[in-house]
């Protein structure tokens, strides 16, 4: 059970936003951010375009270069963990909803085969449900 409440606190965190402590930050972070929509939006499909750095702060170090602006270590360091944690969250979000939609899916079918009368469906049904409700409930 303690498996089943830690993902639903985590699912439920991954919606609470990641805001910086200062006005200077957040335009900072959307500048940032704005420059990374860039990056992903020149892509092609689902793969991101590669570069020469793999870091994040080498990344955003490399931006503010590209800029000639500014930006101390700390203030380097605080984007970093503010742009890390928007990531972890929206990955969060999406494979929870992945997991929800084929579980869902799975569920339809299962019920589809249990209000079947074919004997071999009903059974294939029951295991196809067991394993969604065993899966949610870790």
């Amino acid at each position: 059970m303690k498996l089943f409440f830690s993902t639903i606190t985590e699912v439920i965190e991954s919606f609470k936003p990641v805001k910086p402590s200062s006005k200077e930050q957040e335009k900072e972070l959307e500048f940032i951010n704005s420059k990374l929509q860039n990056i992903n939006e020149s892509s092609m499909g689902f793969f991101e375009k590669q570069t020469s750095y793999e870091k994040l702060d080498e990344k955003i170090m490399n931006m503010y270069l590209e800029e000639d602006k500014k930006i101390s270590a700390e203030e380097l360091s605080t984007l970093t963990t503010y742009i890390t944690a928007q990531s972890q969250n929206n990955q969060t979000k999406k494979k929870f909803f992945y997991q929800l939609i084929i579980s869902i899916i799975l569920l339809g079918v299962s019920t589809y085969f249990i209000l079947n009368q074919a004997a071999e469906l009903k059974s294939f049904g029951f295991s196809t449900m067991g394993l969604v409700i065993g899966y949610w409930l870790k």
